[in-house]
């Protein structure tokens, strides 16, 4: 080899020790924006990303519901189950998911009716007059028909009565956990 033939090869190999240098810092700047980034993501945005999918929820008192992922909104999922049955599920009393995948959807995207609340919905449920089961977080459940929706309570009263303000049992939406309408 030629003495410039040397010298050139030894600039080639030093630019190529160098792009590779410069690529290197380059990943680890985009995993450290990526680290960043996700940890911007909720949980209602992961939700939103599994619709469509069957997942596991752990809730507060012990029990596990598993279904389709139907509806996510404004801290509430509808879990629907292999019998057809449609669970209401307070988001705050979810304290496991399993089987999410790795997509997650934008707040920002979301259609406006991914943005009612869990009064909206409980609202929805009191209007079909039906028999619902109320899990709550000490693991106790309470059955009756859902009635009016305050801001922070929803009112309940027994099958087949008409409601008055003395025959209400009222459930703080704190210890609400799920809510199953009864066919």
């Amino acid at each position: 080899m030629r003495p410039e033939e040397s010298v050139f090869a030894l600039f080639d190999d030093l630019e190529q020790q160098a792009a590779g240098l410069h690529l290197a810092e380059r990943d680890a700047e985009v995993g450290e924006l990526a680290v960043g980034e996700y940890a911007e993501v909720t949980l209602t945005a992961r939700l939103h990303g599994a619709r469509g999918q069957v997942v596991r929820l752990r809730l507060w008192g012990g029990d596990s519901l598993s279904g389709r992922l139907e509806r996510v909104g404004l801290g509430w999922v509808q879990l629907d189950d292999e019998q057809a049955t449609s669970w209401l599920v307070r988001t705050a009393a979810v304290t496991g998911v399993a089987g999410l995948g790795h997509r997650a959807v934008n707040e920002a995207a979301l259609p406006v009716t991914a943005r009612l609340s869990l009064r909206s919905a409980l609202r929805t449920l009191a209007g079909g007059h039906r028999e619902c089961v109320v899990r709550l977080l000490d693991g106790g459940q309470v059955t009756g028909v859902l009635g009016r929706v305050g801001n922070d309570f929803v009112e309940l009263t027994d099958p087949g009565r008409r409601p008055r303000g003395t025959d209400a049992q009222l459930v703080p939406l704190r210890v609400l956990v799920a809510v199953k309408e009864l066919r």
